[in-house]
């Protein structure tokens, strides 16, 4: 390796990059007409859920990238109800209360939205493991019937709602040139908020306004420790997320 003159072996630097693109995992319309629910209970066993599909959420190939969030948003579209409630319980791999994701209880025709994230637990464990998962869907009434033309959900690496939540952690000593790409599902403009160490505004912020459209965030840093990335929505039922990143670090060995 060429050296200039006076530099040592311990003063060389090192440029690095890591690339980190989970995009958003969707199931897309699981209603491929409508479906008359009738049921006036929760089904028993995973065979006879009313849809199923199976979604792989990719972890980061380096471990200096944590993943400190994800997120799972459901979007029901009831034609019309003679009951008075529509259950809908969505659970990732098992029938159980350990691991499940939604539970729902609409009161409306229209769209009808259910959300959440997890940090940690069964299914932050599960969902954060880089394997493929299957998400059962069940759907009842408490009497008479309810009319069903779409059943949709999308998990991705971001948060739900409108409370800020460390979605990604960095750790670095270094320089580093983080760009991030914003996304959400739904009708607000989410915030990207950048912490060193978890502590103190270091750069705000990025307001996205285009409906489901990439919005990148660039910024430089000099990072001692680690840098928190955070998302915060705002409305309730939205999810915000990041599909794409893409980390530059500058260190000496």
């Amino acid at each position: 390796m060429l050296k200039l003159a006076g530099e040592t072996e311990s003063s060389r630097e090192k440029v690095e990059t890591i690339r980190y693109t989970p995009a958003s995992q969707d199931t897309g319309d699981l209603e491929a007409s409508t479906n008359t629910v009738t049921a006036t209970g929760e089904a028993s066993g995973l065979g006879n859920a009313d849809y199923n599909a199976s979604l792989t959420l990719a972890m980061p190939g380096d471990s200096r990238l944590e993943v400190k969030s994800v997120c799972a948003r459901l979007l029901v579209t009831i034609d019309s109800m003679t009951a008075a409630h529509v259950y809908c319980r969505v659970y990732v791999d098992a029938q159980d209360a350990d691991h499940r994701l939604l539970d729902c209880d609409f009161t409306g025709t229209g769209d009808q939205i259910g959300h959440i994230n997890k940090t940690s637990g069964t299914l932050f464990t599960l969902l954060t493991d880089g394997s493929s998962h299957t998400f059962y869907f069940f759907l009842w009434v408490d009497s008479g019937n309810a009319v069903i033309s779409q059943v949709k959900l999308r998990e991705a690496v971001g948060s739900d709602g409108t409370g800020e939540r460390e979605v990604l952690r960095l750790n670095h000593t270094g320089f580093s040139l983080v760009n991030v790409y914003s996304e959400r599902w739904g009708t607000g403009t989410p915030r990207v908020r950048y912490r060193l160490n978890g502590t103190g505004w270091v750069n705000v912020i990025f307001d996205q306004t285009v409906t489901n459209t990439y919005s990148k965030v660039i910024t430089p840093f000099l990072i001692y420790g680690h840098l928190s990335i955070y998302t915060q929505g705002s409305v309730a039922t939205d999810i915000s997320y990041f599909p794409d990143s893409q980390v530059i670090l500058r260190s000496e060995q």
